[in-house]
């Protein structure tokens, strides 16, 4: 993959597939120090429409690490706060965009709908517990804003 990365630079699809085989291959290590944030936010200087991947990705990897929690809470609080912002619910009945789509989705998955009810305290167990068992539909919410937005 670095190689890819290396003969098409500027592609935010081979990018992804570098972040993400990167995380995989960290959590299959189950080492916390071999996974590299920097690809994430790369991938978003590359493709802005990325934006929440920059959340999404490094939270995937950070769930499975207890010693991770300040990274973790961290992303979750950025991912949640972005979240908020597309997702209103008066627009609810208006042909929604796909990052308000793609936000919803996402939103349920990992505050599993009881984010609502204090925005200053989130349950980071709760969120672990949903990652683990939405992991992949959020892999699949990943590949899906990817390959909406990213060409080449």
């Amino acid at each position: 993959m670095r190689a890819a990365v290396k003969r098409f630079p500027g592609s935010p699809r081979v990018r992804y597939a570098l972040a993400r085989a990167e995380r995989e291959e960290a959590m299959a290590a189950e080492d916390a120090a071999a996974m590299n944030m920097r690809q994430w936010k790369t991938l978003i200087r590359l493709d802005r429409r990325l934006f929440p991947l920059q959340w999404l990705g490094p939270i995937l990897f950070l769930a499975r690490f207890s010693a991770r929690e300040p990274k973790l809470r961290e992303n979750v609080e950025g991912l949640r706060n972005w979240l908020s912002t597309i997702s209103r619910p008066e627009r609810e009945h208006a042909d929604p965009s796909f990052h308000a789509w793609w936000g919803n989705r996402v939103y349920l998955l990992l505050f599993d709908a009881r984010g609502d009810a204090s925005p200053e305290f989130i349950d980071m167990e709760s969120v672990r517990e949903n990652i683990r068992i939405g992991y992949r539909d959020l892999i699949t919410r990943e590949e899906e804003i990817v390959y909406r937005h990213a060409r080449r």
